[in-house]
């Protein structure tokens, strides 16, 4: 079962479901909560930029029985800096056909006791120029405590700006579960609170 508005209002004021900051009305949507998209925002570093200057070339290759994506973010990554949009603001700018790794402003927990998971999906105002807030992850399991990743590519052809705590990145539909889990959550991504 989706939760609606209504559910979603009654389950953070009684505790069953955490968004902190606090959600404004203007992020309730009829089945759905806005979430706001943060920095900072990190890029994978090609192989080229990795063996520059190498005499030999070793090129990264990603061993899918064993990812750990902290690791390749610290290892692989780089912090994009903000730029100036046309009115002076900062933002960050995501280019055309780039992937990058963000998170949201509001730190999300789904306790036990509540029943209740969610699942992220993107915005249509800003999937219909070509933004993907999620590749293939759209899961928020029961007893997740932190920041949501967001891992995004624009598949447009024009560069997008990207405001902190300003531009709704994405949306989170809640989900009524049976049964609450036998087992507590185990994912590296627990209380994580940045992309990194």
């Amino acid at each position: 079962m989706i939760l609606s508005d209504s559910e979603i209002r009654d389950a953070i004021a009684s505790g069953l479901i955490v968004v902190d900051p606090t959600p404004k009305d203007y992020q309730y949507k009829s089945s759905a909560l806005d979430l706001h998209f943060d920095g900072p925002v990190y890029r994978y570093k090609t192989d080229d930029e990795i063996n520059r200057g190498e005499a030999v070339h070793r090129p990264v290759i990603v061993d899918s029985r064993d990812v750990k994506s902290h690791e390749m973010v610290q290892q692989y990554g780089e912090e994009i800096p903000m730029v100036q949009d046309h009115r002076g603001i900062q933002c960050y700018k995501l280019d055309p056909h780039k992937f990058v790794l963000a998170r949201t402003l509001e730190r999300i927990v789904l306790p036990g006791p509540s029943k209740i998971a969610a699942r992220i999906e993107g915005r249509s105002s800003i999937a219909r120029l070509g933004l993907v807030v999620h590749l293939t992850a759209p899961t928020v399991h029961i007893n997740f405590k932190g920041r949501l990743v967001l891992e995004m590519r624009n598949f447009g052809e024009y560069p997008i700006h990207l405001y902190p705590g300003e531009t709704r990145i994405c949306q989170l539909i809640f989900e009524k579960v049976g049964r609450e889990p036998l087992e507590d959550l185990k994912t590296e991504h627990q209380g994580q609170t940045g992309a990194n």
